[in-house]
């Protein structure tokens, strides 16, 4: 069942009083994103704070989830970020689900829930029950009728067939959907009385005798009545309307609410906890993962933006500058920051760049997701307008290529307003952008995006979600180290390892893109695009010969563009490129899908992309899900539909059955 924000607090209460009578450990289940591992963070804080023993899994596929609930007994089960999509199994466990994916399953919204079993799903839109009952008044009611196998009418055996096959149809997320007859099995009583009304206009005047007359209208009466009483429908009518209700609920298309470490941020705001300055922070994080990976737009990261900037000038109400025990703070490490001032949470006006203080300027803005876009800097043409911009800028090539870190004060101090002053110029007119900045050591200032994609690269290349997880601390290389992420020179683990992975991943995709659009290797069908990325070539479909016996290095190319997550940073790059163009618009927007070698499974990772309203994308994603289950490929370890593994010499064939079953 869907729940409230305040009702999820008296959940969390409940469950927390029946672990003290139960003693059995809480299971906190988290999909490894960054979002969820902010939200897992948040959970466990307040867990422990209630004396609560819990374990933590790592959950990154739906398979995964079914073994842990069966497994289960008896107990309670958070699932962060996972679990809305899919049914989840039913069971004798107390099941709250947490995910900003949406739309959330009518075998989630309608589960039962009890004291000592059930299912809830938490989302972040309702504040109260009241919005909960009247977002409910527009979903499907669960109920019979779901097939048409009661039905005796003659007509109806018929129809059975089709709307066995629509109702098969639905389950794979059918977008499509007949409303042709919509109109008459809405409302037949409404209909019945406009055509009663147009025939009694027709008819003759009533009987003079006044007892005939009010015969008359007595029996008018009951006959009016009668026809005020809604008929019944067939079963037949009721399948078919509540196929059409489903499908419109599905078709609305895939979407990401608000994050999942945003509604925990509020659930421990709005129960016994204190804001404490490690949850404000994760929040912050999660809500910059989200944004960063395209599921939150720059409207609504302003909106969340704005009610975190809130908490923080509670915990933090005087800045730092108006402290005498403290110097100003500044992510430009133009002064000395105090020691006592580690863990302080700024925010600033930061330019739209790529890890701008852990890199250099060219690199930042080259590499960039929006201002790498807009100028185009893959091709000649855009690292021209680039190098332009930098000139009008004042800052020659030998300056904006050293590290960031050596740059002269006065060009640190005058970047953000020497670029806005000449952005415009070249058609960037949000190059400004506010985020959040935590002090973590003497001179140490990290931003929360720059954590966020330290995470994300920590996640990508070395699957160890425990690293992961505790670099969320802003913690740099070895307990111990003092917490310095930007002065400290080791990059064993931690954030520092992180960013540097992140840069790779970086850099490999954007070389991988231009590559593909440079060499035309982009093939476009009649209903999608796709193209090839081959292990061990020059570029991302070149014909260099690879060894097959020789698996990548860690960090090799070949590992790195095998990620699901980065080949993901490379479709979104792709699209929002075209799209920005113009050239992917229109009758053009087809689906993307790109074919990732990974040469030590012997196996290509096949990721769709969409260029169409979500509508689209929703009917597309199923027929995807239909062509790789039919060459026998496996979901990869992510719980989107977008990303599946075929084997290498399934790969064409599983190209050409997407192409048949489009055609179909």
């Amino acid at each position: 069942m869907i729940v409230s924000e305040a009702s999820l607090r008296l959940l969390y209460d409940q469950s927390v009083a029946s672990h003290h009578s139960s003693s059995k450990p809480i299971i906190v289940a988290v999909n490894p994103t960054v979002d969820g591992l902010c939200s897992a963070r948040i959970l466990c804080y307040m867990l422990r704070l209630d004396s609560c023993t819990y374990s933590l899994h790592y959950l990154n596929c739906p398979e995964k989830l079914d073994r842990l609930v069966e497994d289960s007994n008896n107990s309670t089960i958070y699932l962060l970020n996972c679990g809305t999509k899919k049914p989840i199994p039913e069971s004798d466990n107390s099941v709250y689900c947490i995910s900003t994916l949406r739309p959330v399953n009518l075998r989630n919204v309608h589960a039962e829930l009890s004291s000592d079993s059930g299912v809830a799903v938490a989302v972040g839109e309702f504040a109260t029950e009241d919005e909960v009952n009247e977002w409910l008044e527009g979903v499907p009611e669960d109920g019979d009728y779901l097939t048409d196998g009661e039905d005796t009418d003659s007509d109806s055996d018929s129809d059975s067939e089709s709307e066995e096959e629509e109702e098969e149809d639905l389950d794979e997320g059918e977008a499509e959907a007949d409303l042709s007859d919509e109109e008459d099995v809405e409302n037949p009583a409404k209909r019945a009385r406009i055509e009663e009304g147009e025939e009694g206009a027709n008819t003759t005047p009533a009987s003079p005798n006044p007892q005939d007359d009010g015969e008359d209208n007595g029996e008018a009466k009951e006959e009016e009545e009668e026809e005020e009483e809604e008929p019944k429908l067939k079963p037949s009518q009721i399948s078919k309307q509540r196929i059409t209700q489903i499908q419109s609920y599905y078709s609305s298309g895939l979407s990401h609410g608000p994050p999942s470490s945003y509604v925990l941020f509020r659930l421990a705001c709005g129960s016994r906890f204190d804001a404490s300055r490690d949850l404000l922070w994760y929040a912050m994080v999660g809500v910059s993962a989200q944004h960063n990976a395209g599921l939150l737009d720059d409207l609504g990261y302003q909106h969340l933006h704005g009610i975190l900037e809130v908490h923080r000038g509670k915990l933090f109400p005087l800045a730092p500058s108006r402290d005498p025990n403290n110097v100003l703070l500044s992510s430009d490490g133009l002064t000395q920051i105090s020691t006592s001032a580690e863990g302080h949470i700024l925010r600033d006006e930061s330019i739209r760049s790529l890890l701008l203080t852990n890199w250099n300027l060219w690199d930042s803005l080259f590499y960039s997701q929006y201002i790498g876009s807009k100028l185009e800097c893959h091709l000649s043409r855009g690292e021209n307008k680039l190098k332009e911009l930098l000139a009008k800028m004042g800052y020659p090539l030998s300056s904006a290529k050293q590290p960031y870190s050596f740059m002269s004060v006065n060009s640190r101090r005058n970047l953000k307003s020497l670029l806005q002053r000449h952005s415009t110029d070249y058609g960037l007119e949000d190059v400004l952008l506010y985020e959040f900045k935590r002090v973590t050591g003497y001179n140490s200032v990290v931003s929360d995006s720059d954590v966020a994609h330290a995470v994300q690269g920590l996640i990508d290349h070395n699957k160890d979600y425990a690293e992961a997880y505790d670099a969320l601390n802003c913690r740099k290389g070895e307990e111990g180290t003092g917490g310095n992420v930007v002065n400290s020179g080791a990059v064993k683990s931690g954030i520092s390892l992180g960013i540097q992975l992140a840069k790779q991943s970086r850099v490999a995709v954007i070389n991988a893109g231009s590559s593909m659009i440079e060499k035309q290797e982009i093939v476009t069908y009649k209903h999608f695009r796709f193209a090839y990325i081959h292990a061990s070539s020059s570029s991302a479909n070149g014909q260099g010969a690879r060894d097959e016996n020789t698996a990548p290095t860690p960090q090799s190319k070949d590992a790195i563009l095998s990620s699901p997550m980065v080949v993901n940073q490379l479709g979104r790059w792709l699209v929002d490129l075209h799209l920005s163009s113009g050239k992917w618009t229109g009758r053009k927007a087809k689906p993307l899908i790109i074919l990732s070698e990974n040469p030590s499974k012997r196996t290509y990772t096949a990721s769709a992309f969409n260029c169409l309203e979500s509508v689209a994308n929703n009917r597309f994603s199923s027929r995807f899900e239909m062509a790789a289950k039919q060459v026998g490929g496996k979901r990869e370890e992510v719980w989107e539909d977008w990303c599946w593994e075929i084997e290498n010499d399934k790969v064409q064939g599983f190209v050409q059955q997407l192409h048949l079953i489009l055609e179909q």
